[in-house]
């Protein structure tokens, strides 16, 4: 979805697809709205990333691109556990 819209677009119908989707899905959703970079708002991209980790606790790939959204706040102790907790799981 994020190389066909832009990233309002995609933002938008990933938000309508989240109001109409089972937990398990709504794990997958929130991923990707984590990957949208919307003026580099970590922050905004933690949330959803914790959201998808909440809605699936056993997807690795969940636990490795949250420990990478904390690289890129150079909150380096975090990082490390969240990708150790990818490689557990994994």
């Amino acid at each position: 979805i994020l190389g066909m819209f832009s990233i309002k677009e995609s933002y938008n119908y990933l938000r309508r697809a989240e109001e109409n989707s089972n937990d398990q899905i709504k794990g997958i959703i929130y991923q990707e709205m984590s990957k949208i970079n919307l003026n580099e708002d970590y922050d905004l991209q933690l949330t959803y990333a914790d959201k998808a980790i909440n809605y699936n606790n056993s997807n690795a790939y969940f636990f490795s691109h949250k420990g990478h959204i904390l690289y890129k706040l150079k909150n380096f102790e975090d990082t490390v556990k969240f990708y150790l907790k990818a490689i557990e799981l994994n």
